[in-house]
């Protein structure tokens, strides 16, 4: 008796792993979905960070210098 519930428990935690494995490549393909319909403006912000940041980098880094 105490092998069929063992093994029944064994059975549940190996499923339960195979649910987190699903449930993390659909969380990996809402992400790539997202990328690819937000492109361009994924790409605007990161132009509008780089820019803000080119040039100032003195600036910036001066108050972490001692």
């Amino acid at each position: 008796m105490r092998k069929c519930i063992r093994g029944f428990i064994d059975h549940i935690r190996q499923r339960d792993g195979a649910a987190e494995i699903i449930a993390v490549i659909i969380l990996v393909a809402i992400a790539i979905i997202l990328g690819i319909a937000f492109r361009e403006q994924i790409g605007q912000l990161l132009t509008d960070i780089w820019n803000a940041i080119k040039g100032r980098e003195r600036e910036l880094i001066n108050d972490f210098e001692l």
